[in-house]
């Protein structure tokens, strides 16, 4: 039986030799187009098969297309062997990738560092040694989330933005390049983060202006005793007028509201009011301090200055006042475009409408009562002893400004919560000019009667009524302000302004002093009968307004 089975065995061991040296050779596994062959070895004979160490394998050349050779059928018929090639996809514009969502879990990887300075919304900053940019998927949209403190996030190549990493801010990133560590840019002053985080921007100023001082003629004179009060005279002093006199502070207010009408901040709409409340010169005086008031001009009849007396030692008591109020007011409407916008700053232009209105007066008052002792014969016709006179000049002055502006809005990141807005405008267009001059007298005699009178002393027939022009003007306006995010959407701000606004009428400059006096009610009559005067000159000028801004803007 033993050797029955030795046989056995040596005959199959036989058989199977052969019938693999009769078969094809098996070839080397692919390797890619190009590569060097192995060396090739003889096959194995027939005579039997080692057990030992393995034998190398017969391995045909390379082919010489570059497409590398599909494999032979294995033996086993049962199993078929197909070829295929090794390429590499074609990279696909930026514009036309895609996310692709994964069922898999993506593998972590290491968060990337910042290579320069970051500032984030939130006032932090950071470099690269001293906290990582926090990166999540970056979709088509290009968002990312910044976070100030180190947070590991896993890279995913595809699907949906996670939520936002705790403490971080998500805002809008300038295309698929944020994944590389590039610093994002924050509009932390006007409108908010670039890229649609904020829709709605409001802002609400408190304004501390001053308004370019008028230049007025001599209103009010005095002398000592003895004087006249006439220009020239010796001892004639001044009380009201010759120079520029100042308004004073003007107190107001500006509030800015603006929406954005896409996501990415292109285009929005923009509109502001302010105004200055009324600030008003005011000039009293009268007989207790100064014995002697008078109210100089120059009479063409006689070609001299003279006076009228509005109080004398003997003669008559009284007073004087002068209020000369100012307002000034106006509104926008802008379309808003933004220009350039890059990561620490922005520039945007508007364009729209603009209104100015500026309304002022100067109002002169003179009260006069006649000492009841006084000889009839030093009193002008028509002025008996004990009579009261009241002599109102009114010269008043409105100016409306319509037309188109431009302006630029630039604003540059100065640190982390640190903001400077600077805006220039121009505005081209029509001041509407409009003056009305009136005076009047009314005397109240001892025994109650009144009597009213046409023209008090400056305001005389001759230059009462209303005068209405229209005439072309350019306004400029320079607003620079520095903010702080006290939040990511509260910004506090302090800044200066200056407004300039071409022909414009003023009451001071509409005053004509050279007077016909035979024109005056209750006054000294002359022979000559002299020019048509006084005139209204219509006289333009510039206006300036300027001072400082304190504010804050909220964005939502």
């Amino acid at each position: 039986m033993r050797r029955f089975l030795a046989g056995s065995l040596g005959w199959s061991l036989t058989w199977l030799a052969a019938t693999t040296t009769a078969a094809e050779p098996w070839p080397a596994p692919w390797r890619p187009a190009g590569s060097p062959a192995a060396a090739a070895t003889p096959a194995p004979s027939a005579g039997g098969v080692s057990l030992g160490r393995p034998q190398a394998v017969n391995v045909l050349p390379p082919a010489p297309s570059p497409e590398p050779r599909p494999l032979p059928a294995a033996i086993d018929p049962q199993v078929q062997q197909t070829g295929f090639r090794a390429e590499q996809p074609r990279p696909l514009p930026r514009w036309e990738q895609t996310p692709v969502a994964t069922d898999f879990a993506p593998r972590p990887q290491p968060t990337p560092t910042v290579s320069r300075k970051v500032v984030v919304s939130g006032g932090s900053e950071f470099a690269a040694d001293q906290a990582p940019l926090a990166r999540a998927a970056v979709p088509a949209s290009g968002t990312v989330v910044v976070s100030s403190a180190p947070v590991a996030q896993p890279v995913v190549s595809g699907g949906s933005v996670p939520a936002p990493v705790p403490g971080g801010t998500v805002i809008n990133w300038m295309g698929p390049e944020a994944a590389y560590g590039e610093a994002p840019y924050v509009d932390g002053f006007s409108g908010g983060y670039a890229g649609g985080a904020n829709w709605l921007y409001a802002r609400a100023e408190y304004l501390l202006w001053g308004l370019r001082d008028q230049k007025y003629p001599v209103l009010v004179t005095t002398a000592p005793a003895g004087g006249t009060g006439i220009l020239g005279d010796p001892g004639t002093v001044i009380l009201f007028g010759g120079d520029s006199i100042s308004t004073g502070a003007f107190h107001g207010g500006r509030f800015t509201l603006g929406f954005w009408c896409d996501p990415e901040q292109c285009w929005g709409i923009e509109a502001n009011y302010f105004r200055l409340g009324e600030q008003s010169v005011r000039f009293n005086a009268d007989s207790g301090t100064f014995p002697l008031l008078t109210r100089p001009f120059f009479d063409v009849n006689n070609g001299v200055e003279s006076v009228e007396l509005t109080a004398a030692p003997g003669l008559a008591t009284g007073a004087v006042s002068i209020v000369a109020p100012s307002s000034l007011q106006g509104a926008e409407l802008n379309l808003r475009c933004n220009w350039c916008r890059t990561c620490v700053g922005n520039l945007d232009f508007l364009i729209g409408g603009r209104w100015l209105s500026l309304d002022e007066s100067l109002t002169i008052t003179e009260d006069v009562t006649v000492n009841p002792n006084v000889d009839p014969a030093l009193l002008p016709p028509g002025v008996l002893p004990g009579d009261r006179a009241l002599v109102v000049d009114e010269f008043i002055t409105k100016n409306q400004f319509y037309g188109i502006q431009f302006a630029l809005d630039w604003e540059r990141r100065l640190a982390p919560r640190w903001v400077l807005n600077v805006r220039p405008k121009l505005g081209v267009g029509v001041t509407q000019q409009t003056i009305n001059i009136n005076g009047y007298q009314v005397v109240t005699g001892v025994d109650g009667t009144q009597e009213f009178f046409v023209g008090g002393l400056l305001a005389l027939p001759s230059n009462i009524g209303r005068v209405s022009r229209t005439r072309f003007a350019v306004t400029t306006e320079l607003n620079v302000n520095l903010g702080y995010e006290v939040t990511d959407s509260l910004t506090l701000f302090a800044g200066y302004s200056i407004l300039y606004w071409s022909n414009v009428v003023r009451p001071a400059d509409q005053i004509d002093r050279q007077l016909n006096i035979n024109q005056i009610p209750n006054f000294s009559r002359s022979p000559n009968p002299g020019a048509v005067r006084p005139l209204n000159p219509v006289r333009e000028t510039g206006v300036f307004a300027h001072g400082l801004n304190l504010g804050l803007e909220y964005r939502y």
